[in-house]
């Protein structure tokens, strides 16, 4: 290639990541803008229906059975014919509503006995509905992003993502400001925004065979939906693990301590997470098709240039901007939080969970080359045992009254996650240069970062 091409080549990656952090991050700025005034216009007993909604969004977008890795890790090698793939996606939503028929009446149930009873049924419903909804527009993103059509994912996901929260403003605002309101609206756009990208999606298989037959009941369909659920087991435990100990070290803290030893917490770990939530988030959507594929072509030299980009990226938009919150965290803090009594409590747990959940944003490139193999089997386990020892230790350090331990603990946690697939990465021949070559690399770096930020500590006290 040419150096004209090269550049090129270049200005249209940085376009691509730009993009994707666009789509990313607009999940969080509706975070940050939108949900203080749902809650002052709901007040605190809707609000807090609500939040549980919010929560039950970002724990079932991980609990899809895995088909969202799957379908994207199969797309990104390009190993099958296009009528292949689109069956493949027909299979993954037949899963999926099948899951979500399931759902229903679980909570059909469920309110029959008595169970919930702190919403209408019809707003339980809707928000299952919600839920799926959700959950296919994520399986169809993942899809887009598999053809490497970043600019289009990534225009969808903010368009999505902006038009039902300022839509849920106006209603809120100008109409009813109610729950079944707040639902129904998200409702309508999440399958609007669900509609669109399944529509793109399907556009990029139009070419396929056209007379296949949609023989959704027949046996053959639905012996290869359960071939695909089975293939998503392990990726599942995996998903559920991960799930697990990210979600309920807050009610641990408040059943053994107080609610109120909650907040500074939250506020640390939701500081903390910006590594992984915000900056890693999209590199890794990025480079994954492109490794995925040639990994899986056997194209040993551009897979190594591929996963040296990986990495250099990774940690400069990672690990710098890292060590920059670290040393600087209680400015950070206050610019964020405002005067907020607890900012030095907040900062000193900052100053323990960082480090920790920086390196495990690195766990990526290492849990990408396990993907390209269908090695999912190790992580399932590995995940499982990490977070049931990890959430023991949360369990035993929250009854001793200690929040620091309970840092610890999760900054350890990332440490050995990151570490533990960065090993099996090794240990397999499918991808032990590649992991061998990106663990050596990274390692240097570290190294280098480390120094400069011992260095820079030194000076700033």
């Amino acid at each position: 290639m040419s150096k004209l091409g090269q550049v090129k080549e270049w200005q249209k990656s940085i376009v691509s990541l730009l993009l994707l952090y666009a789509g990313k991050s607009s999940g969080i700025l509706v975070n940050l803008f939108f949900i203080p005034l749902y809650s002052r216009y709901l007040g605190t007993e809707q609000f807090g229906i609500v939040a549980v909604i919010l929560s039950m969004q970002a724990l079932l977008l991980m609990l899809d059975l895995g088909l969202s890795t799957l379908v994207n890790r199969d797309i990104a090698s390009g190993q099958a014919t296009e009528a292949e793939y689109k069956r493949l996606i027909d299979n993954a939503e037949l899963a999926l509503l099948a899951l979500y028929v399931l759902l229903v009446l679980i909570v059909w149930g469920g309110y029959a006995v008595g169970v919930i009873s702190s919403v209408s049924l019809s707003s339980a419903f809707l928000s299952v509905a919600l839920f799926g909804l959700l959950v296919l527009q994520n399986l169809y993103y993942c899809v887009i992003l598999a053809r490497r059509k970043y600019s289009t994912a990534s225009v969808i996901q903010l368009f999505g993502n902006l038009s039902r929260a300022i839509a849920t403003a106006v209603v809120l605002i100008y109409y009813s400001a109610t729950l079944p309101a707040f639902i129904v609206v998200q409702v309508v756009f999440a399958a609007l925004h669900a509609c669109i990208t399944r529509q793109y999606c399907r556009y990029q298989f139009a070419h396929f065979d056209q007379e296949q037959k949609h023989d959704l009941l027949s046996q053959a369909r639905w012996y290869e939906v359960m071939s695909l659920i089975e293939r998503g087991k392990s990726l599942v435990l995996f998903s559920l693990a991960g799930a697990a100990v990210m979600q309920l070290d807050k009610p641990i803290i408040s059943m053994f301590m107080t609610p109120a030893s909650v907040t500074p917490y939250y506020l640390a770990m939701t500081f903390c997470m910006v590594p992984i939530s915000i900056l890693a988030g999209p590199v890794s959507q990025y480079f994954q098709p492109r490794l995925l594929q040639v990994v899986a072509q056997g194209r040993a030299e551009l897979a190594l240039q591929v996963i040296r980009n990986y990495v250099w990226v990774l940690l400069i938009v990672t690990l710098l901007p890292s060590s920059l919150l670290w040393l600087f965290r209680e400015s950070f803090l206050e610019l964020w939080l405002g005067s907020n009594q607890n900012i030095e409590l907040i900062a000193s747990y900052t100053a323990v969970l960082l480090p920790g959940v920086s390196i495990g944003a690195l766990g990526f490139i290492p849990y990408t080359l396990l993907l390209s193999i269908q090695d999912y089997r190790f992580q399932g386990l590995a995940s499982s045992l990490l977070s049931t020892v990890t959430l023991g230790v949360v369990a035993l350090a929250a009854y001793h009254d200690s929040t620091n331990l309970i840092c610890l603990a999760y900054a350890l946690y990332h440490i050995i996650s990151t570490s533990l697939s960065w090993g099996r990465s090794i240990l397999l021949s499918q991808v032990q240069d590649l992991g061998i070559f990106s663990l050596a690399l990274a390692a240097k770096v570290l190294f280098f970062i480390f120094f400069v930020v011992l260095a820079c500590t030194s000076f700033v006290i």
